[in-house]
């Protein structure tokens, strides 16, 4: 399938000029622009968790630690919520697997296979289908909740597992793609996007 810009060839190799346009796209962002762009992004996701569950009720919410350029939740994660927040985070035992572990935000994090912080091995392991709420990284989105990561297939496998939860993608607006993502079999479409801009629901999916 061709792109609104001109590309051909097979998804992967679509894919990949996507990947390397967007990640360059917001590697150029300033530092300074990421920290208040993630602010406002966090905003919003805190006003969508105060809404979000039943009262009382604790929500077991899967974020994930900021590496580079990716907008970064941090600020949110430190949130005074009124309702009971449980927070994960991905580990990586290895460069093949991926799983999910509880995350103290007064416990340092250790280095899992891929470098990425995660919470220790002393940390208790989640069942994918008790969390409520994923928030996801990406390369880039596009306006159908197609998600582009870093090829490694780590949330592809991941996704499919994660049967009780709304999946947003957390993004900055330049990583969002007004043409027609390349799809493959094992692609998982999401519920929804946030950015610095607002809301893209997916009709059907939120």
């Amino acid at each position: 399938m061709a792109y609104l810009f001109g590309g051909h060839g097979s998804p992967k190799a679509q894919k990949k000029f996507l990947r390397n346009r967007f990640k360059s796209i917001r590697d150029r962002l300033p530092r300074r622009t990421r920290i208040n762009l993630s602010r406002r992004v966090c905003l919003r996701l805190a006003e969508y968790i105060g809404q979000f569950g039943e009262d009382g009720r604790t929500l077991r919410i899967l974020a994930y630690h900021a590496v580079g350029s990716e907008l970064d939740l941090q600020r949110l994660i430190g949130f005074k919520f009124k309702k009971p927040i449980q927070w994960l985070l991905p580990y990586c035992p290895d460069k093949n697997i991926i799983s999910i572990r509880y995350y103290d935000p007064n416990r340092s994090l250790e280095k899992d296979a891929l470098g990425i912080p995660a919470p220790d091995d002393q940390s208790l392991l989640a069942e994918e289908d008790q969390i409520d709420l994923a928030l996801v990284p990406g390369i880039c989105f596009d306006r159908k909740g197609q998600r582009l990561g870093y090829g490694a297939g780590f949330y592809d496998r991941l996704l499919p597992k994660l049967t009780e939860a709304t999946v947003i993608g957390a993004t900055f607006e330049v990583q969002i793609f007004n043409g027609v993502m390349p799809v493959e079999e094992n692609d998982v479409q999401l519920h929804g996007l946030v950015c610095e801009k607002g809301w893209i629901r997916i009709p059907g999916k939120m």
